[in-house]
Formats: C-alpha cells, sequence, structure tokens
C-alpha cells in the first residue's frame, strides 16, 4: 500500500533565529515540511543536497547576502526553484527591481502578513506543479515526435546512399550526395531534441568509470584537428598531464569536448585559431576552449546554455540551440561547472571552460 505523498518542503533563510522560528512554526501549522538555512551559504548547501519545492530568503544576510545567493542559485542546476524574497529594509524601488531581475518570483517586505505569505506560497507552488506537468507532457510529445521522424528519414537516407553509389550523372551523385548530408544533419538534430527530453526528465544516466581527462581530451581534439585543418583553422592542444584519474562517464566528457570544439570550428573563419588547455586548479580540473571567432557581441553569455538558445550568428551558422545545454546538464552531473566569457588574453574571440572534479590526492594514489 502507498503512503500518502509527501507535503511540500520550504527552505526558510534567515540570519536572525528567532525570524527563522516564527516562519516555522507558521509553515509547519499550514502542512508544509520545512527545513532552516542561517545564511547564503548553508542555503546553497542545503539545496544541492535536497532540493526544496520553495525558497523563503532573507535579503540582508551577513557574508553572502540574499541577492548574491539568488544569483548563484539561478546559475545552478537547481535553478529552477520558486525563490520569495524578504526583507525589513531594502524595500525602495531599485532593490526590489534587482530582486526581481535575479529571479525572484516574489519580494515581500517584513513583517510579512501570515495570510498573504501563506496565499503567496501556495499559488507560487501551484504554479510550479503547472510548469512541471506541462514539460512533462512537451517531453512525452516530443519524444513521440521524434521517435516517428527517426524511420522516414531513415528511408530517405537510404534511398540517397543507393542512389550515390549507383548512379552515374553526375549532377544526380552530387544531388544525392547534399541530400545524405542534410539526412545526417537532420539526425543530429533529432537525436539532440531526444537527448534534451531525457535530460528534462531527469534520464541522464552515467556510467562511470576512472579516466584521465587531460587523455580523453587529448584524442578527442586529435580526432577533429583533419576537420580543422581543412577549414583552415589551427587547432592546439596544451595539457597539463593531471596523473589523477576522474570518476566519469567517458563517452558522456567526449561529448562535451566535441560540442565546445565543434561550436569553436563553426564559428572560427579561416586561418583562424582554436586553442584548448587542460589543467588542475586545486582538486578540479579545467577544460578552456579559445577561438578567434565574433565572440559574443552583445549576447548575454548566461542565456548560451539555455535550451534552444541561439545568438544570431547562431541561427546564421545553423545552430539548434540544444548542444550547449546538453553540454551543461552532462557536466552539472558530474559535479562540474560551465560557462563562456571573452578570451584571456582579451583579444577577439570566444572563451567556453568547464570543470570537473579530481580526486585529492591520496584518494587517488590509493
Amino acid at each position: 500500500m502507498q503512503g500518502a505523498p509527501l507535503a511540500d518542503e520550504i527552505l526558510v533563510v534567515d540570519d536572525d533565529a528567532d525570524n527563522r522560528l516564527g516562519y516555522v512554526e507558521l509553515l509547519r501549522l499550514a502542512g508544509y515540511r520545512v527545513r532552516e538555512a542561517q545564511d547564503g551559504v548553508t542555503c546553497l548547501q542545503a539545496v544541492e543536497q535536497r532540493p526544496p519545492s520553495l525558497i523563503l530568503l532573507d535579503v540582508t544576510m551577513p557574508g553572502i547576502d540574499g541577492f548574491e545567493t539568488l544569483k548563484r542559485l539561478r546559475a545552478g542546476k537547481h535553478r529552477d526553484v520558486p525563490v520569495i524574497l524578504v526583507t525589513g529594509h531594502r524595500v525602495d524601488a531599485e532593490s526590489i527591481g534587482s530582486g526581481l531581475e535575479l529571479g525572484a518570483e516574489e519580494y515581500l517586505q517584513k513583517p510579512v502578513r501570515p495570510a498573504e505569505l501563506r496565499a503567496r506560497i501556495r499559488a507560487l507552488l501551484k504554479l510550479s506543479q503547472a510548469r512541471r506537468e506541462l514539460e512533462a507532457l512537451k517531453r512525452d510529445q516530443t519524444a513521440m515526435l521524434v521517435h516517428d521522424l527517426k524511420q522516414p528519414l531513415a528511408i530517405i537516407a537510404l534511398r540517397a546512399e543507393f542512389i550515390e553509389d549507383e548512379e552515374t550523372d553526375g549532377e544526380m551523385k552530387q544531388s544525392a550526395h547534399v541530400i545524405r548530408q542534410a539526412c545526417r544533419q537532420m539526425e543530429m538534430l533529432i537525436n539532440g531534441v531526444l537527448e534534451m527530453s531525457r535530460v528534462e526528465a531527469g534520464q541522464l544516466t552515467l556510467t562511470r568509470a576512472p579516466v584521465l581527462i587531460d587523455d580523453v581530451v587529448g584524442e578527442t581534439v586529435a580526432e577533429m584537428r583533419d576537420l580543422a585543418t581543412r577549414r583552415d583553422i589551427t587547432l592546439e592542444l596544451h595539457a597539463e598531464p593531471l596523473g589523477r584519474a576522474s570518476d566519469v562517464d567517458r563517452l558522456k566528457i567526449v561529448q562535451v569536448v566535441q560540442n565546445l570544439v565543434g561550436n569553436a570550428l563553426k564559428f572560427t573563419p579561416a586561418n583562424g585559431r582554436i586553442d584548448v588547455t587542460v589543467r588542475h586548479v586545486a582538486n578540479e580540473v579545467v577544460v578552456a576552449v579559445e577561438d578567434t571567432g565574433p565572440g559574443f557581441g552583445d549576447a548575454n553569455v548566461t542565456e548560451l546554455f539555455d535550451r534552444w538558445h541561439q545568438t544570431k550568428s547562431g541561427r546564421a551558422k545553423g545552430g539548434s540551440g540544444l548542444g550547449l545545454a546538453i553540454a551543461r546538464a552532462i557536466v552539472e552531473a558530474h559535479g562540474g561547472r560551465i560557462g563562456a566569457g571573452p578570451r584571456v588574453d582579451s583579444e577577439r574571440g570566444a572563451r567556453f571552460w568547464f570543470t570537473l572534479p579530481l580526486p585529492p590526492v591520496a584518494a587517488a594514489a590509493s
């Protein structure tokens, strides 16, 4: 016999113990499960350990204040958790605007009336549940659509292959070749959509094994060097020997590197240069890909990793807007981080990077 579903859980974040106690009593009486955090750091740790249904976050706290905590939350893998900011001091229009721009769903002034707080929490939780149900419906429809597209696409590709192999007329052979290339591009897009739907459904599975990240990156770059040469682009690797294996899914990490280097190849002009670096910083390995392409211009780099997001140049190059979103999901599933920005030397171009955990030296030696 199945038990009753668990009540929604609220994470209360406030440096004032009396304030936390008041919120906890109010929310438990309303039927919610409640956890507490006394500052921004413990809030981020609690969310990483188990994401709550909603966060009630004080703005004015020592150390990491509510705004910075919210900024970090929205940049992490649990970025969709609803947040209500509460404050007794920062109620000017500029502060309210800043909080909402950072991604807060509500901005309330202390003392918050209990009835109002309960009502706003109920509304946000209902909205969050509706959003999850809509996303699940979209994933199901996407999976069915992808499945239905694959079979006719395979038939077209096979027919085009037969024509290209058997046809003696040069123009017909070229047309068949173009069709096959288009089919391959369409297959990549379909597979990307399918993989993204799995990621959104929480079905990204990792087959972990000890792997030397510098070797994986080196092998992947070597495999892509011929493509760079054909495009008159210099592709160089600068890797520190790490000497420590990371417990990762090798094929998934290869996919991330292929995506970032492939992205750089797409935007780097002839006679340009791409530099891939691998180095370790503390207990992390940092992999970076720098190119001499057009850079980001006025694009918001924080949006580059959102699904379906494309810059104007990305649309012109025929990108789907899924590759970087999938790369982010893979890296975060390994406990790493991913980002983008200008080149370190401030020259024209872009820099993409990701990190992966490295085991401590003692653990690696054992």
